[in-house]
């Protein structure tokens, strides 16, 4: 399971949280959502889709499953 992100090459320095990726994206991207689609799987397969492609660049996933990481994801 993903604890959250940590930046490299341009967004080196910055970690965000998995609670707070989709929020930090959209903002990034300047994506609102304005109503919420009438079928909530949409709204999934967008967030997770979005997540994913976000998050494939300049972005290191940290895992929760690494003893270390998991006692603090954003030491080193």
């Amino acid at each position: 399971m993903i604890a959250g992100y940590k930046g490299i090459g341009p967004e080196q320095g910055k970690c965000i949280k998995a609670e707070n990726a989709l929020a930090y994206a959209m903002e990034r991207c300047g994506i609102r959502l304005s109503v919420m689609p009438a079928d909530q799987r949409d709204h999934d397969e967008f967030c997770q889709t979005f997540l994913e492609w976000f998050y494939s660049g300049n972005w290191v996933p940290v895992e929760r499953d690494d003893e270390q990481e998991a006692v603090n994801p954003w030491a080193s």
